[in-house]
């Protein structure tokens, strides 16, 4: 399995096996439904005019009546990455301080 560090082209998606989202802020999510918010004409231009292209050839969604491409990644409980989500968020509730709990000090009162 490749790591990509680049910024992600939507031309290549269709050949990513897994997709996430990190932050800085010790945030990773998984995303296992991808919808494509971008309409005919402007994908029909960011696949150079290729109507044959996989990603233009996505059907679109019916869910929600919104009509946007969808891409759905396959995902299950035993999966890296969802293993290392759930690590991350136990570390930070481990790791963080409740804001309730400040806010509740002396200082903290008018």
């Amino acid at each position: 399995t490749q790591i990509v560090y680049d910024k992600p082209l939507l031309t290549q998606l269709l050949n990513w096996k897994r997709v996430f989202i990190m932050s800085t802020s010790r945030l990773l999510l998984p995303v296992d439904t991808l919808y494509i918010d971008i309409d005919d004409e402007l994908l029909l231009r960011l696949v150079h005019g290729d109507k044959n292209h996989p990603v233009y050839r996505l059907e679109k969604s019916s869910e929600f009546d919104c009509g946007f491409r969808k891409v759905v990644y396959e995902t299950d409980d035993d999966d890296a990455l969802e293993n290392l989500r759930r690590l991350i968020e136990n570390h930070m509730k481990t790791h963080s301080v409740y804001v309730g709990s400040v806010l509740n000090t002396q200082a903290f009162r008018l």
